[in-house]
């Protein structure tokens, strides 16, 4: 009977310290896969801030860049739109952090109304009518440093320049016409400076207002040259001054020049 009691004793304090392992088991399992998915965690994170803040910064790049071009000038009129595309289409970069790669490029924009939420690089975020809008995309791919996190993928956002290129372009294009018209509708008196020079003031004064009227400037310089028959030439320069960029003020520029022949009386 003490035989028994004894064995029995010992059966129950085995089974007790098995209980007891079993749960102490469980417990660290449990632990262990918490810790695997806090780090799993912490590396998507980690992963994402850094492909966000690369991207930024890549965008931000790219955006000067595209400043700097503007800035560069002056652009004629009538092409202005055209290279600025094709200048826009030739500017990417990469860059890579923390086990991210980032590769940035950047397209022309639709023109037309569009919000975005990347507000890292505001407040050049979103595309609006009539601004310099382009779209932004970002190519990326990246590895957690204990290679527990991998992941891919692709985002565009449309970002802007605060220039209003479009409108520029027009009234750029609009007064030189209406300068180059002037010049072949009328017969001047004589084709000196002092004949032709006083009705194309007064229509540098009428764009003048117009242009300050659009938060633009216009200027008209002009020659006259009588050496064979009579002709004027012609600049139309039209100035948008402190556009705010990523990198600072800037002015951008446009300008159309023409030769044109002039009736004069003698």
């Amino acid at each position: 009977m003490v035989q028994r009691r004894a064995i029995g004793a010992t059966l129950a304090a085995t089974l007790i310290f098995s209980t007891l392992i079993l749960a102490n088991l469980s417990l660290f399992a449990a632990a262990t896969q918490r810790e695997r998915l806090s780090l799993t965690v912490n590396s998507e994170s980690l992963l994402s801030d850094t492909e966000t803040v690369l991207g930024g910064t890549e965008g931000l790049r790219l955006l000067e860049r595209l400043q700097s071009l503007l800035s560069t000038g002056p652009f004629r009129c009538s092409g202005a739109a055209q290279d600025l595309n094709s200048f826009t289409s030739s500017l990417s970069d990469t860059a890579d952090q923390n086990g991210t790669y980032v590769e940035a490029s950047l397209t022309p924009g639709d023109g037309l109304y569009e919000p975005d939420d990347f507000s890292i690089l505001s407040p050049f975020n979103g595309s609006y009518p009539g601004a310099v809008d382009v779209d932004l995309t970002l190519r990326w791919s990246g590895m957690s440093p204990l290679k527990d996190v991998s992941y891919s993928g692709v985002q565009t956002h449309h970002l802007h320049l605060p220039v209003p290129l479009g409108p520029m372009i027009t009234f750029c294009d609009v007064s030189a016409g209406r300068v180059g018209s002037l010049i072949e509708g009328e017969t001047f008196a004589s084709c000196e400076p002092s004949a032709i020079g006083p009705p194309l003031g007064a229509l540098e004064d009428e764009l003048q207002s117009q242009a300050s009227a659009r938060g633009l400037t216009f200027s008209l310089a002009y020659s006259v040259d009588n050496s064979h028959g009579c002709s004027v030439s012609f600049t139309c320069v039209v100035e948008l001054l402190g556009a705010m960029g990523p990198d600072g003020a800037f002015n951008v520029r446009l300008e159309q020049d023409e030769t044109i022949p002039v009736h004069a009386e003698g």
